[in-house]
């Protein structure tokens, strides 16, 4: 992927940990502290350091210490052994006087997992039909997706294992193929419990949050 990272990806990577998980949470986000997404251009294992291309357009660059924390959907990301170019990440960092940036916490993302997925989305379920299901996605907009047997499914705490399992107001992500007809067929659905059982995930938020630090690009 090049070039900037669309809102709407940041958007999908927040309900995504979210599903599985992660804290973003609230204490985390702080003064000191920037958060940033974008495009993994590079890793160098022998600088302890990996570069970002962010949606902001600025590139970036990140050190690693023993205290920096990985997470990703499948387990796949433990360190920074695993962070592979092309892969979408959010990071968390401290800046340092001399203007470096610590990563604090990485969460990356390999779409090149995911062949055949031509849109993601990302929502609260808003209705459950007969082998399909309508998404509201934070912007309002309402995204229909047919199942099948081949579609996969995964929740935080196993209890999503079919189309079944989903029910109304489940926070959820889609990996969709679009068919010839313009439909969507969703190839996986992480879905999470109902608004109603879990902390709330207020997408807007993430306009209430701290501006990110001016940080220097790299030269």
């Amino acid at each position: 992927m090049k070039g900037k990272v669309s809102k709407a990806l940041l958007l999908v990577l927040v309900l995504w940990l979210a599903v599985v998980g992660v804290a973003y949470a609230e204490e985390d986000v702080t003064e000191d502290r920037i958060r940033v997404v974008g495009e993994i251009t590079g890793v160098d294992l022998v600088a302890s350091t990996f570069s970002l291309h962010a949606r902001s357009g600025m590139d970036l660059r990140f050190f690693v210490t023993c205290n920096t924390r990985f997470r990703s959907r499948d387990g796949s990301v433990t360190d920074i052994n695993d962070l592979k170019k092309g892969m979408i990440a959010l990071v968390s960092a401290l800046q340092t006087e001399e203007g470096a940036l610590l990563a604090v916490y990485v969460a990356a993302w390999n779409p090149a997992n995911h062949p055949g997925v031509d849109v993601r989305a990302g929502g609260r379920i808003v209705s459950l039909g007969d082998r399909s299901f309508t998404i509201e996605t934070r912007g309002g907009d309402r995204m229909t997706f047919s199942v099948d047997g081949s579609t996969k499914y995964r929740s935080r705490d196993g209890s999503v294992k079919g189309f079944d399992d989903l029910q109304m107001w489940m926070i959820a992500i889609i990996g969709a193929k679009e068919l010839g007809s313009g439909d969507l067929k969703a190839v996986w659905v992480g879905a999470g419990k109902p608004a109603a059982e879990r902390p709330t995930l207020d997408s807007n938020r993430l306009e209430e949050r701290p501006p990110l630090r001016e940080v220097e690009p790299i030269t």
